[in-house]
């Protein structure tokens, strides 16, 4: 090889090297403040990769696997968020057949498929709440790979403040929309301890942890809450840029205090109605709009002290969800 050759092939490694640095980092300039209806359908109906679209550009259908799930949500009333919600339609000719398509699509830790299902499950909820739709209206939608809602939401407007009426108003309108949000949780809350387990559960012999111990060493499934407050801040985000509800993101601080703040009002709601001892949508409600309202303490300590009149949290979900439940500080 030439030193001409091995100049260009060194300089052609170095530009391969330094591309994606700069692309990963302009990407990151702008985090959830263009948060829209159309990324989160995309997140429903996975990334353009696995699906097909149409010759016309017009609609995207979605893959094997999300089809699959968006089948079987109409069953998670009355199987929950398992694999039995997607085998209850099967006869017993076609039954092993399948198992093994599901075992093909979701390989891996049999809760692979339950925290799919309950992601999935909850994107559709989202989408309903916001363009007040049914979720089957929602469902057709995404099997047909037409886009939800008639219009995309709106823009982010940046504004420095907002008049405290007008702004008192707006934060109402967001909290309506998010607790219709929590009466389809409570619709199948006898099902959100496993869902909720299946998506925050942190297998250690599917990390870099199992590693780090010695061979044959039994490590216990690790709690995570990360994905729980991903799914709730994602709502929470979409909710902010719906034009109905006449809210403007302040070019402060307060634009991550607000999101905080009703990130943190919905997990806690949402905890809430998995909890076996509540018996009614109005204790949740209420235990929503208290954080939601509770401005003068701060986020994390008016969050402690709503938990702390609800001891029953810690003992529902297993040892695994106490641990889940203190690092949110409930």
């Amino acid at each position: 090889m030439s030193a001409a050759t091995r100049s260009l092939a060194s300089s052609g490694r170095g530009l391969a090297r330094t591309r994606p640095v700069r692309i990963a980092t302009r990407a990151s300039v702008q985090p959830a403040r263009m948060f829209t209806s159309t990324s989160l359908q995309r997140s429903t109906t996975q990334s353009s990769s696995e699906t097909s679209t149409s010759s016309k550009g017009r609609s995207t259908h979605p893959n094997a696997a999300t089809q699959l799930l968006l089948d079987t949500i109409p069953a998670i009333p009355q199987y929950g968020f398992t694999k039995d919600a997607y085998l209850s339609s099967s006869t017993p000719a076609d039954r092993l057949t399948r198992e093994r398509i599901a075992q093909t699509l979701f390989p891996g830790l049999a809760s692979t498929f339950d925290a799919r299902l309950f992601a999935a499950w909850n994107n559709v909820c989202d989408l309903a709440v916001v363009h007040s739709l049914s979720p089957d209206s929602v469902l057709e939608s995404l099997k047909s790979g037409q886009p939800v809602g008639g219009s995309e939401s709106k823009p982010v407007r940046m504004q420095s403040s907002m008049s405290e009426n007008a702004e008192r108003t707006a934060l109402a309108k967001v909290a309506a929309v998010i607790e219709e949000r929590l009466r389809l949780s409570w619709s199948v809350r006898h099902h959100l301890t496993h869902g909720i387990t299946a998506l925050c559960t942190h297998s250690p012999t599917t990390s870099y942890l199992h590693s780090i111990f010695p061979h044959a060493t039994v490590l216990p499934n690790l709690p995570n809450p990360l994905p729980l407050l991903d799914v709730s801040s994602g709502f929470v985000s979409l909710v902010l840029t719906q034009a109905e509800t006449g809210w403007i993101d302040p070019d402060t601080p307060q634009w991550y205090a607000v999101r905080a703040r009703l990130t943190v009002a919905y997990t806690a709601a949402t905890l809430h109605a998995a909890s076996s001892s509540v018996l009614h949508f109005q204790d949740t409600q209420r235990l929503f709009q208290r954080v939601v309202k509770g401005r003068e303490n701060g986020v994390a300590a008016t969050a402690a002290d709503v938990a702390g009149r609800a001891g029953e949290w810690t003992r529902w979900g297993g040892r695994g969800w106490l641990g889940v439940s203190r690092s949110l500080g409930l």
